[in-house]
C-alpha cells in the first residue's frame, strides 16, 4: 500500500499560480488603462469648470447689459463689428420710421401660445434696421396671406419722377441732394426704397409714417431653423428670425445685421387690429457645467478607488498564499 501524498502537495501548482496573480504584461495593461482614464476624466471635469466659470460671467455680462441705461443703437459704420460677445442683448435706443408694409410674420411659440413674430423694417437715418414689434397669435387664414412685396431700390427721382439734373442740384457736403429730402417725404423712400401700392398687401399698408423710439434689446440674427423647420424665403415661411434672408427678400440687403426686441408698450401698432405683446425676450442660458464637473471628477475617483481595490485585492491574495505555503 502505497503512502498517500501530503496533505496539500496536489495543490502545489494551483497554489502557485494563485500566487503568482496575473502577468506582469496585464498589470502594466491594467495601470495604464487606470492613468488613461483617471487623466482624461480629469480633464473633462477642469474643462467644465472653464466653461462654468466663462458661463458666469457671460450671465453677469448680459444682465449688466440688459439693466444698463441705453446707449444709441451702433451706427452703420459699426455694423461689420457688431458680435455676441460685445453686443447682444444690449440696451439701445433707437428713432425712425416703420415700413409696416414690408412686415415679415415669423412663425414661434411663446408662453402665449403659437403665433408670429412681427419684424418690421425701421427707417432710420443709419439705414434699414429690423425690429421686433412682439407676438401675434395666429388666426385662422394666416398662413394664407399674401406675402410681403419686394422693395425696390429705385432711388427717390425715379419715384417722384425728378429728372437726374434736378436731383443734382443743391447736392450736399454728405452727397445727398437737397431734392431727395424735399420731395421724398414717405419713409420708404428716404431709404432709398420706392413705396409699394397698398393693394398688393392688404392690411398691411395701413400705418402712420410718422417716426418712433424704440429702447429695446439688440439681438443677432438666429440663422438655425427649428427641428425640421427651415426657412422657406420662396414661399415666404419663416420660422427664425435670420435678418440676412429676410432682409434679402423684402429686397434690402444693406440693412443691419441685427435686430431689436421692442419692449413691451412700445410695439407701435399699425392699427387697432393689430395688438403684439412686446417684452417677450427670453434671457435664459443653460448652465449646467457645475453637474458635468462633478460627474467628470467622480468618474476619475472612481476610476482611481477601482484601481485601489484591484491592488489591494491582489496584495492580499498574494500574502494568503504565502501564509498557506508557510
Amino acid at each position: 500500500m502505497t503512502d498517500a501524498p501530503p496533505r496539500g502537495a496536489a495543490s502545489t501548482p494551483q497554489r502557485a499560480a494563485r500566487a503568482a496573480g496575473p502577468s506582469r504584461g496585464t498589470r502594466i495593461a491594467l495601470a495604464a488603462a487606470a492613468a488613461f482614464f483617471f487623466c482624461a476624466f480629469v480633464s473633462l471635469g477642469s474643462w467644465q469648470v472653464k466653461r462654468l466659470l466663462w458661463k458666469q460671467d457671460l450671465i453677469a455680462r448680459v444682465d449688466a447689459r440688459v439693466h444698463a441705461e441705453p446707449v444709441p443703437a451702433p451706427r452703420a459704420a459699426e455694423w461689420p463689428r457688431v458680435a455676441a460677445d460685445t453686443h447682444e442683448y444690449l440696451r439701445v435706443a433707437i428713432r425712425g420710421t416703420f415700413l409696416y408694409e414690408y412686415t415679415t410674420r415669423v412663425q414661434t411659440t411663446t408662453a402665449l401660445g403659437i403665433g408670429f413674430w412681427l419684424m418690421t423694417p425701421l427707417c432710420t437715418e443709419e439705414g434699414i434696421v429690423f425690429v421686433n414689434r412682439g407676438f401675434v397669435p395666429m388666426r385662422s387664414g394666416d398662413l394664407k396671406l399674401p406675402p410681403p412685396p419686394k422693395a425696390s431700390r429705385d432711388v427717390c427721382a425715379q419715384v417722384r419722377g425728378l429728372s437726374p439734373q434736378k436731383q443734382k442740384q443743391g447736392s450736399d457736403p454728405t452727397g445727398r441732394s437737397r431734392g431727395f429730402e424735399e420731395h421724398c417725404s414717405s419713409p420708404a423712400e428716404r431709404c432709398g426704397l420706392a413705396r409699394p401700392h397698398s393693394s398688393l398687401t392688404p392690411g398691411l399698408a395701413s400705418g402712420v409714417a410718422s417716426d418712433v423710439e424704440i429702447t429695446g434689446l439688440l439681438r443677432l440674427p438666429e440663422p438655425k431653423g427649428r427641428i425640421l423647420r427651415e426657412n422657406d424665403p420662396a414661399n415666404d415661411r419663416w420660422y427664425t428670425r435670420d435678418i440676412g434672408p429676410i432682409a434679402q427678400a423684402r429686397g434690402m440687403p444693406q440693412a443691419a445685421p441685427f435686430f431689436v426686441d421692442a419692449p413691451r408698450g412700445q410695439e407701435y401698432p399699425r392699427d387697432a387690429s393689430e395688438k403684439p405683446t412686446g417684452g417677450l425676450t427670453v434671457i435664459a442660458f443653460p448652465n449646467n457645467h457645475l453637474v458635468y464637473a462633478l460627474t467628470w471628477f467622480g468618474l476619475a475617483a472612481m476610476v482611481a478607488g477601482g484601481y485601489y481595490l484591484v491592488l489591494r485585492y491582489d496584495r492580499r491574495r498574494t500574502r494568503e498564499t504565502d501564509e498557506e505555503t508557510g
